[in-house]
């Protein structure tokens, strides 16, 4: 009796410290992936590119692809972390199944969390933006241009510099593209973008007599 019961406590160990590594591999690739895509948002790529095509790969990598694959890989550690300690509970295979029972749904919930703020913040639209400019290609728009800023981010990894051009009946486009060009204001510009996110994909002056 005494002899099963070490064994079984041996494998409940084995067990538990496999749950152990395996969430450490996660938090690893979770961690190595957050900082290449913070070092891949910082480097501006997009002032380097200058290609037709450049804005959209900028704004579907960083938009779509990115936050994509953080929300999924979020939601994988989540998932994983729920199913293998519930499998562990039930069994009987964790070590401190009360403790287990308190840790494993709060680092999932964190994690859901984390999720939620990747996927559900306009993400759906830009993947829709996407989709319609592979298939469409972008809106176009002449507006009189009523003001324009460059909203550089603070911190080391704040992100992209956002270049906004505000039109003069208020409607509102941005983008992470910095076009290298004079822009002046109330003058006409037309202006390629995608309709949800209203980003810029190209912008061109309109000189006197052009329509």
């Amino acid at each position: 009796m005494r002899k099963r019961l070490k064994k079984k406590n041996e494998n409940i160990i084995k067990v538990t410290k496999k749950m152990k590594y395996s969430l450490l591999i996660c938090v690893a690739l979770f961690a190595i992936w957050a900082i290449i895509s913070l070092i891949f948002s910082d480097m501006g790529f997009s002032n380097l590119w200058n290609k037709e095509e450049a804005p959209f790969i900028y704004f579907h990598l960083n938009r779509v692809i990115s936050p994509g694959v953080w929300g999924g890989l979020s939601l994988f550690i989540a998932l994983i972390t729920l199913i293998g300690s519930f499998y562990l509970i039930f069994t009987k295979k964790a070590a401190e199944p009360k403790k287990l029972a308190v840790i494993a749904p709060l680092f999932a919930l964190m994690f859901f969390g984390f999720a939620s703020l990747c996927l559900g913040l306009g993400w759906s639209d830009d993947v829709l933006d996407s989709k319609d400019y592979e298939q469409y290609g972008a809106k176009e728009k002449v507006i009189v241009l009523e003001d324009y800023q460059e909203i550089i981010p603070s911190g080391m990894y704040g992100g992209a510099t956002d270049y906004v051009y505000i039109s003069n009946d208020g409607e509102r486009f941005s983008t992470n593209t910095n076009f290298t060009m004079d822009v002046y204001k109330g003058e006409k510009y037309k202006v390629r973008y995608l309709p949800r996110s209203k980003y810029v994909i190209g912008i061109d002056q309109i000189n006197n007599g052009e329509n």
